[in-house]
C-alpha cells in the first residue's frame, strides 16, 4: 500500500490518502521455456519479487520517502508518499506468527518482510509442463495448482488466482471455464494465443464463447499480445463478441471485461492501439514499459483521451498496472509506479484519482465480487458481535487476532479478502470481508466481515444464509432489513472471547 501525507502550506493539516496496489500480470508454475515460479513465498518468489520492486522504488527515490513540494488544484501542499501494509493482512500474518506453536507459521511474518508497496497481485498459468496431466482441459493441472496455491492461506490474503484455457479446445474450454470459477473459486482468465497456437484465429467464434462464458460469471479475460495485429484482433473479438451477446444475452454486455496486456509495449502514440483499449468492454495492460515510455505513454494516452472522449470515461479508467513477473523486472515495475506518484505526474495534469486507478481501483473493479451479488451460499451458523477498543488494543487488532487463532487452530482456511470501501473506491477503510471454507469441512463455504459500526467497535460478523456483502457499506440502520444483519447482543473487548464465540459457527 502507497500512503500520500497532504500537509497544507502554511498549516499543521495533514490529509491522508491511501492507494491499494495491484498486480495485475503475473505467473505462477513451471514454464517449458524454463522459467518457473512454484512457490511464491520462496527466495526469487512472488513476494520477494515485490520487496525487490519497494527496494528499487526506495532507491529512485534516494532510499527514503518520496517527498516534494507541489501545487496540486490550485493550493500549495508537501506531499510525503509512504510504502506500508494494509493493516489487516499484516495484523492476521503478524498474530498468527505470535500464536503459532507448530511451527508452519512462525516465521511467517518475516517471509513477507518489505514486500507491502503490492497489496495483492493476479497470478495464472504459464504455459506449464505439466498444464496436460489432466485428461478433462489442456490446462485443469495447471489450474488446480493455481487454485491450490492462492485460495489457501498465507495466500489467499494477498493473491487472485486466475485460470488457464485453450479456446481451440472448443466446448471443452467453455466448460473448464465453468469449472475453474464455480469449483475452483478462480477470479479471472488468462489467455495466450501465441503460445497456445491461436494467433490467427483470435477472432474466430470459439473465443467468442470463451469471452461469453467469462462474462456469465463477470470475470475479467488478460490476453497476451504480440504486435499491434494481435491488440486489434483482439479488440475486434471484443466487438464480435459484444454483438453476439446483445443479441442472445444483452444482460451479459455489461460483464464483458477484456484486458490487453502489453498494450503500450511499441504502440506510444499509435491511435488504434489507443482506441482499442478505451473501448468500453477493454482495458490496457501495462507490464513491458519502463523508463522514459512511462511518461510518454501515460501522458500521451491521457491527451488523447482527453480530445476524443469527452463525456466518456476518465481516461485513467482505460489501464490497470502489471509486471508480467518473472519475464520482466523490478525496475519496469518500480518506473511505472515511480511515475504514478511523481511530481512530474502531477504537474503534468496527473490527479491522485488517476494514480489510484491505475495502480489498483481498476482491477478491483474487474472483480466479480464488485459486480455480481456476493451472497453466502451454504446454511452456517451465523454469529456476530461487537468488538470494542479495550484499553489500548483497537478493535481492528482484537479481530485480527481472533481470525489468526481460526487459521492457527484449523478452524477455516480463508481462500480470499475482499476489500471493502466508504461509498465510493477512493475511500478505503479498515473493513474486510474474508471467504472461507471450514478446515473440518471443506465444502462448506463462509464470510466473516469486519467493519466500522459505533466509535472504537467494529462488527464482526459470520454471515447466515443469502446475506449479501456491500463493498461499498451501506448497511444503513434505518433499514429493517440492515438492522437487523447489524444487530448483536454481544460486546467483546478480547481477542480469545471472539475466538471462543465465532469457532462455535464450525463446530
Amino acid at each position: 500500500m502507497i500512503i500520500l501525507e497532504m500537509l497544507k502550506e502554511n498549516t499543521t493539516d495533514i490529509q491522508q490518502i491511501k492507494f491499494i496496489v495491484i498486480d495485475g500480470h503475473s505467473h505462477l508454475g513451471k514454464d517449458v521455456d524454463g522459467q518457473q515460479n512454484m512457490n511464491p513465498l520462496a527466495p526469487g518468489g512472488t513476494f520477494d519479487f515485490y520487496a525487490k520492486v519497494n527496494t528499487k522504488l526506495k532507491s529512485l527515490a534516494g532510499d527514503k520517502e518520496l517527498t516534494y513540494e507541489l501545487n496540486y488544484e490550485g493550493q500549495n501542499y508537501i506531499f510525503n508518499f509512504k510504502f506500508v501494509p494494509y493493516n489487516f493482512t499484516y495484523l492476521i500474518y503478524d498474530k498468527i506468527s505470535e500464536l503459532c506453536k507448530c511451527g508452519v507459521h512462525k516465521d511467517l511474518i518475516s517471509k513477507f518482510v518489505n514486500s507491502w508497496i503490492i497489496d495483492q497481485g493476479v497470478v495464472f498459468p504459464f504455459q506449464d509442463v505439466f498444464r496436460q496431466r489432466k485428461s478433462e482441459a489442456e490446462y485443469r493441472a495447471s489450474n488446480l495448482n493455481i487454485s491450490r496455491v492462492t485460495a489457501s492461506f498465507p495466500n489467499s490474503l494477498r493473491l487472485i488466482g486466475y485460470a488457464r484455457v485453450t479456446p481451440s479446445q472448443r466446448e471443452i474450454a467453455v466448460n473448464e471455464v465453468k469449472f475453474a470459477v464455480e469449483k475452483l473459486g478462480l477470479r479471472g482468465l488468462k489467455l495466450h494465443p501465441r503460445s497456445d497456437g491461436w494467433l490467427d484465429k483470435i477472432t474466430e467464434q470459439f473465443v467468442i464463447n470463451v469471452l461469453s462464458e467469462a462474462a456469465r460469471h463477470s470475470i475479467p479475460v488478460l490476453f497476451d499480445t504480440r504486435g499491434k495485429k494481435s491488440i486489434l484482433d483482439i479488440y475486434d473479438v471484443t466487438k464480435k463478441t459484444r454483438a453476439f451477446l446483445q443479441k442472445s444475452n444483452p444482460n451479459l454486455v455489461k460483464h464483458i471485461k477484456v484486458i490487453i496486456g502489453h498494450c503500450a509495449a511499441g504502440n506510444i502514440g499509435d491511435e488504434e492501439v489507443y482506441a482499442a483499449i478505451a473501448d468500453d468492454n477493454t482495458i490496457g495492460e501495462i507490464s513491458m514499459m519502463h523508463g522514459l515510455a512511462c511518461n510518454q505513454f501515460y501522458i500521451g494516452f491521457k491527451k488523447w483521451y482527453n480530445q476524443t472522449h469527452k463525456n466518456k470515461r476518465v481516461w485513467s479508467e482505460n489501464l490497470i498496472y502489471g509486471s508480467d513477473y518473472p519475464y520482466f523486472f523490478e525496475k519496469h515495475a518500480a518506473d511505472n509506479i515511480s511515475f504514478l506518484i511523481s511530481k512530474e505526474f502531477f504537474e503534468k495534469g496527473g490527479k491522485l484519482t488517476d494514480t489510484a486507478n491505475i495502480l489498483g481501483i481498476n482491477m478491483i473493479r474487474l472483480l466479480p465480487e464488485y459486480s455480481l451479488p456476493h451472497k453466502q451460499e451454504h446454511d452456517i451458523k451465523p454469529q456476530s458481535a461487537y468488538i470494542q477498543n479495550d484499553q489500548n488494543t483497537p478493535s481492528t487488532d482484537i479481530i485480527a487476532e481472533a481470525i489468526a487463532a481460526l487459521i492457527e487452530y484449523k478452524v477455516i482456511n480463508p481462500t480470499k479478502l475482499i476489500y471493502m470501501f466508504n461509498q465510493n473506491f477512493y475511500n478505503i477503510n479498515e473493513e474486510i470481508l474474508i471467504d472461507c471454507v471450514s478446515v473440518k469441512n471443506p465444502n462448506i463455504q463462509s464470510k466473516i466481515l469486519a467493519m466500522d459500526i459505533f466509535n472504537n467497535a467494529k462488527i464482526m460478523k459470520i454471515f447466515k444464509k443469502d446475506d449479501e456483502f456491500k463493498p461499498f457499506g451501506g448497511y444503513k440502520f434505518f433499514s429493517p432489513k440492515d438492522r437487523l444483519f447489524l444487530h448483536s447482543d454481544i460486546i467483546l473487548k478480547n481477542p480469545i472471547h471472539a475466538f471462543n464465540h465465532f469457532k462455535t459457527s464450525y463446530t
